[in-house]
């Protein structure tokens, strides 16, 4: 609901709790499973303590949306990165930090994670393109963003390039 009413610093800081009250319940989780294996005389028993909870991905990028509208571009990679820790191929969290990544410059970054998270929405309708209208909107969404990046791209080295002409005095008509 904070989120919905653009109330960022509040949502951010109701995703961050959540964020504490699960790592809390995975301690607790994970106490009780080392009390589980060894009264089990050593026996494997490590899937409660080693696989964390979609839940916690969730909230990673949840808390990345949020510091995108707040502009904190290096932490909502930094959300990002620890949703794609626990899920690798989390489309929304590869997409979000492609956006974070264009918004500082870091534009070989940024396309290869929106080409992964593209990959990533194919995975899901089978290695196909999505056919219900989210997904189709989605994908041409990503499909724009990273047209839009290598734009941004070619604009950047073409002022370098401008830049460095006008340092050494070599004018665009004489060039």
């Amino acid at each position: 609901e904070l989120f919905s009413e653009g109330r960022m610093a509040e949502a951010a800081d109701m995703y961050a709790l959540g964020l504490e009250l699960l790592e809390e319940e995975e301690e607790e989780a994970l106490l009780s499973s080392r009390v589980e294996e060894i009264k089990v005389d050593g026996a494997e028993n490590k899937a409660a303590s080693t696989k964390d909870p979609p839940q916690k991905a969730v909230l990673h990028c949840n808390l990345a949306a949020c510091r995108l509208r707040q502009r904190l571009w290096k932490e909502a990679v930094e959300s990002c990165d620890a949703a794609c820790n626990i899920h690798p191929q989390y489309t929304k969290a590869l997409y979000r930090r492609a956006q974070a990544k264009r918004a500082l410059k870091e534009y070989d970054g940024a396309i290869a994670d929106v080409e992964a998270a593209q990959v990533s929405l194919k995975r899901v309708w089978g290695g196909k393109n999505p056919t219900d209208p989210t997904g189709k909107r989605t994908m041409n969404e990503m499909l724009k963003f990273g047209e839009a990046v290598k734009e941004e791209v070619k604009e950047e080295e073409k002022a370098a390039e401008r830049k460095w002409m006008e340092e050494y005095g070599i004018t665009l008509g004489g060039a």
